[in-house]
């Protein structure tokens, strides 16, 4: 999940189709009126334009002790990225919106006496779900905090650092993942292990032709959920 949000922040993939904007139904408080909660909507994703990807280098903010399995060199807790050239913060803004499905509104913290259009970003750690424990163990802590939550203190503890926090609910940082990686590795996977189980029961089955019609019919194919939420959505005031 980790490297799927380094991908958000370094704008290396982009949703596909282009999510459609959700009409929130104006709901009537007192004399207040306001927008139904909103949130993310997570959609397929497709590789960015290597040209439109800033150059950076990534690497893992507390690697796994070895050994290590084969091709899991890099497993570990949370992400760094390091940008050759500083990011603007309102750019990065732009593309961590897209990436998780366009909230109805981003929580950020910054430094008092600064605003986020003079804000410059050279690395950014990432941690999905809650990475207060991970992003700011150590004395390197990075110019951007990407995560799902942090505490009031610990937030209060990084801006006075001079540092910026990105918090979009916990699951918000989890759940595009099972769209833009875990469905397709899933499909790989079950589509193999059926094929191997579908040869073994046309052999078996030789002789009983509505079975073997049934089998040659098989497919298999995995639905992420569309209903599923974090459980915290956002709530506009209509002015």
């Amino acid at each position: 999940m980790a490297d799927w949000l380094c991908d958000i922040v370094t704008g290396s993939i982009t949703p596909s189709p282009s999510p459609s904007s959700t009409t929130n139904t104006p709901i009537q408080s007192s004399s207040k009126t306001y927008t139904a909660p909103s949130y993310p909507t997570p959609h397929a994703v497709i590789p960015a334009n290597a040209s439109s990807i800033p150059k950076h280098t990534r690497s893992t903010i507390h690697p796994s002790p070895p050994p290590l399995p084969e091709n899991m060199e890099t497993a570990g807790m949370g992400r760094l990225v390091t940008f050759d050239s500083p990011q603007s913060l309102t750019s990065l803004v732009d593309r961590i919106a897209e990436g998780v499905g366009f909230p109805g509104g981003i929580p950020i913290a910054i430094p008092q006496g600064v605003s986020v259009d003079e804000i410059s970003i050279r690395t950014v750690g990432v941690c999905p779900g809650s990475g207060s424990s991970v992003l700011m163990k150590g004395g390197n802590v990075p110019d951007l905090l990407f995560t799902g939550e942090m505490s009031h203190h610990e937030a209060l503890a990084a801006i006075e650092r001079g540092k910026v926090v990105v918090a979009l609910a916990h699951s918000n940082t989890e759940r595009g993942y099972l769209r833009a990686v875990m469905k397709e590795k899933l499909e790989g996977v079950l589509k193999e292990e059926w094929e191997v189980q579908r040869a073994e029961a046309l052999k078996a089955s030789e002789g009983d032709e509505g079975l073997v019609e049934i089998l040659k019919d098989g497919v298999c194919e995995v639905h992420v959920s569309e209903s599923d939420r974090d459980p915290y959505g956002i709530m506009v005031r209509k002015v």
